[in-house]
């Protein structure tokens, strides 16, 4: 272990921005200290191939060429003896690392390498790597089109998917490759006999039953609101998809126009709104809710902000609704008293179809009682006084610092001695 390590230690400051020949030469000192019986076993089978996935991560085609084209490293196919070892690498292979790092070049040059000696040199199918994820899956959620159409070329299994059931276009959907996603589809609508199969899938296209017009609204993703709105366009426009497809998620009922608005995505929901004709208020079926039930709901503290500006859109120029009840009898500013959402509060209350925020109103209710009622009084009290206890704090902070500042300077004065007299000598007697 000690050998390999040191061995693969002395080779990685090479291989980011080393050429193919500093790393042959390197590569032939430190060989030529080791013994033969050690250069065949697959520990250092391990040590090149782990150096080769390293290169293709840099992008340092050459390295990687010198690897696999000199000293037969597989592209994608990981031996059991390796295996054995128990060494694996993150990424696991050069192809592996060239896909997830978004570097098509080096890919594409991998995936057109002709087989090994053991005629196995790319494991096209296999799952190998940290997600168990098949290469074409990888290839659509990294965006790389031309590593796509190459894999499909090669016959992949176009219904392939990872642990989560996800489908490799689903994956390009959830982050907004339209190339991608063209491609694929095309692939499904020539597999299945049209267009009709197509529409089915965007339908249904996981286990999770979570329609493509949802997956792309993933808030924890950062794609730009514009890539989303081609996106969806690209969806509904050309293959068809449904703006009322559904989705029960848990126990909610989910419309992309759901999903958009909590994304805060403006630009998306007015194209469903505007452009799709869907009604501000339409309702789920199950539990009746509307986008602003779906709004104030929410308590994800990254979508704060986003989700009070989508509300007063949704409000003040699409005429939202916000004396709707759902299933359970709860309108928005219900909801928003019941999660003591205090920003939802205070906006809806300007509207005169808000119940008044007082602790009689809300304690005659089921779900409130004084002690609770006055508690969400006083949240809305502490809001206001916040920041002026914030600035009264730092205020009083400074002003501290004066005063230490202050007393510092006139201890330091008084510790000073004055200024030092000069002895006068005497004055000699004049005879």
């Amino acid at each position: 272990m000690s050998s390999v390590q040191d061995l693969f230690e002395k080779l990685e400051p090479l291989l980011a921005s080393g050429s193919a020949h500093e790393v042959k030469a390197r590569l032939s000192v430190e060989e030529a200290k080791l013994s033969p019986t050690y250069l065949c076993s697959p520990s250092h089978r391990l040590v090149l191939r782990t150096a080769a996935t390293k290169a293709a991560a840099y992008e340092n085609m050459a390295v990687v060429r010198y690897f696999c084209e000199e000293r037969g490293v597989p592209a994608n196919f990981v031996p059991w003896d390796e295996l054995a070892e128990g060494q694996e690498t993150e990424f696991a292979t050069p192809l592996l690392a060239a896909i997830q790092t978004g570097h098509e070049d080096i890919a594409m040059y991998l995936l057109l390498l002709p087989p090994g000696e053991d005629g196995r040199n790319i494991n096209l199918d296999g799952q190998i790597g940290p997600r168990e994820c098949p290469l074409l899956l990888l290839a659509a959620q990294a965006g790389l089109v031309r590593v796509v159409e190459a894999l499909l070329a090669l016959g992949v299994d176009l219904m392939a998917r990872d642990s989560d059931g996800d489908l490799a276009v689903s994956l390009a959907v959830s982050m907004c490759h339209i190339e991608v996603v063209n491609v694929l589809l095309e692939a499904h609508a020539r597999q299945g006999g049209g267009n009709g199969n197509v529409k089915a899938l965007l339908e249904c296209p996981c286990p999770r039953n979570i329609p493509f017009l949802l997956q792309m609204f993933d808030p924890n993703m950062s794609i730009a609101p514009a890539a989303r709105l081609a996106m969806a366009r690209c969806l509904v426009r050309r293959w068809g998809a449904t703006v009322r497809a559904i989705s029960f998620v848990a126990e909610c009922d989910w419309y992309p126009l759901f999903a958009a608005a909590l994304c805060g995505v403006q630009n998306v929901v007015a194209f469903f709104l505007d452009e799709c004709g869907i009604d501000v208020n339409m309702t789920t079926p199950r539990t009746k809710e509307t986008v602003l039930h779906a709004l104030v709901s929410s308590r994800a503290p990254n979508l704060k902000r986003e989700s009070v500006r989508m509300l007063k859109y949704l409000v003040d120029e699409k005429g939202a609704d916000i004396k709707i009840k759902n299933a359970a009898g709860q309108d928005a500013w219900t909801l928003a008293v019941g999660n003591k959402n205090v920003t939802y509060i205070r906006y809806l209350s300007s509207f005169e179809a808000g119940t008044p925020l007082s602790v009689a109103d809300l304690a005659t209710s089921d779900e409130w009682g004084p002690v609770e009622a006055e508690e969400a009084i006083e949240s809305l009290r502490a809001a206001f006084e916040m920041r002026t206890k914030q600035w009264e704090a730092k205020a009083e902070t400074v002003e501290e610092a004066v005063l230490d500042a202050q007393v510092a300077k006139d201890k330091r004065q008084r510790r000073q001695p004055g200024p030092k007299r000069q002895r006068r000598g005497r004055q000699p007697k004049l005879c």
